[in-house]
């Protein structure tokens, strides 16, 4: 008989998932960044591995690096997490955020790439949160 490993097991899905999403400036990495929280239909705060089971991008992978933090999504061989736990800089609120480090440099590059006329400042943001929703599925 093989046993399953409860690290690797997806949590089950809630019956109801609540998503409150919100868009803060970052005074440290001066960037905007996203938060959100979520909840299941009793009110408790969803844990990391229902996070990354049902809000985060199929293409992330949840494998999380050795020495893992239930706080934290580390990828392997990332030096800083792509998710992590924190208090919302303006409620005060426990939320979920991507990590803002190499933010300013992804949407850059990406701005970069795409050139063309018009508001830089209009399509900065729209790559923001074009890399934003490839982490986070925000269509939920």
């Amino acid at each position: 008989m093989l046993e399953e490993d409860d690290d690797a097991v997806a949590p089950p899905p809630p019956r109801r998932l609540e998503v409150e999403y919100s868009v803060v400036w970052s005074a440290s990495y001066r960037v905007p960044m996203l938060c959100f929280r979520a909840w299941d239909e009793s009110g408790t705060p969803a844990p990391l591995a229902t996070v990354a089971a049902h809000l985060l991008r199929a293409s992330i992978p949840t494998d999380t690096a050795p020495g893992s933090r239930p706080d934290a999504l580390l990828l392997p061989a990332a030096p800083f997490p792509l998710i992590q736990a924190g208090e919302h800089p303006v409620t005060g609120i426990a939320v979920w955020s991507v990590h803002p480090c190499e933010v300013r440099n992804a949407v850059e590059e990406i701005v970069r790439a795409e050139g063309g006329e018009g508001d830089r400042g209009l399509r900065w943001l729209e790559a923001w949160f074009m890399l934003s929703d490839s982490v986070v599925d925000l269509t939920l």
